[in-house]
C-alpha cells in the first residue's frame, strides 16, 4: 500500500486494488457458495434480500462458514491490512458480510452517505469489463 493509494481513497472515496488477492479459480468457488447461499434460503427468510432489480443475501457466514477463508484472505493480505490500519486504524471492525447483485431494473442506492469510519470492501465475482462500480 502506498501513500499514492491512500490519497486516492481520501480523493475520490475508493480504490481499486485489481485482482491481487484471488486467483480465477478462487472467484468462481467463491461465486459457487455464494449463489448456493442464495439459492438454498427460504424465501422469506430475513437474510434474503430481494428487491426491485437487486439480490443477495446478508449474514454470509451464518449460511456457510467457508466464506471465512476469504475473508480471512482478504483482511490478511498485507496490501489490504496496511490500507485499512492506515485508514480505519489497527482495531478496526467487520460488522457486516453480504452480497448484492444487481440487474436490469436495479435502481441503485439512494443518496447517502456513510458512518464515520465506515468502508465498503466491494468483490466483483463478475466481469466488469467497464470498470465501473
Amino acid at each position: 500500500m502506498t501513500i499514492k493509494e491512500i490519497n486516492l481513497f481520501k480523493k475520490q472515496g475508493f480504490v481499486n486494488f485489481g485482482s491481487i488477492i484471488f486467483s480465477e479459480k478462487e472467484c468462481k468457488e467463491l461465486k459457487k457458495i455464494v449463489n448456493h447461499i442464495y439459492t438454498s434460503m427460504p424465501i422469506k427468510h430475513p437474510d434474503l434480500i430481494k428487491d426491485l432489480g437487486v439480490l443477495g443475501a446478508k449474514n454470509l457466514p451464518l449460511h456457510d462458514k467457508e466464506i471465512l477463508k476469504f475473508i480471512n484472505k482478504i483482511v490478511s493480505h498485507s496490501s489490504i491490512k496496511s490500507f485499512l490500519d492506515d485508514i480505519l486504524g489497527k482495531n478496526c471492525k467487520i460488522w457486516e458480510i453480504s452480497f448484492r447483485r444487481s440487474s436490469a431494473g436495479d435502481m441503485g442506492l439512494y443518496m447517502h452517505q456513510d458512518g464515520v469510519g465506515q468502508v465498503n470492501m466491494i468483490i466483483n465475482l463478475d466481469n466488469n469489463t467497464k470498470g465501473e462500480g
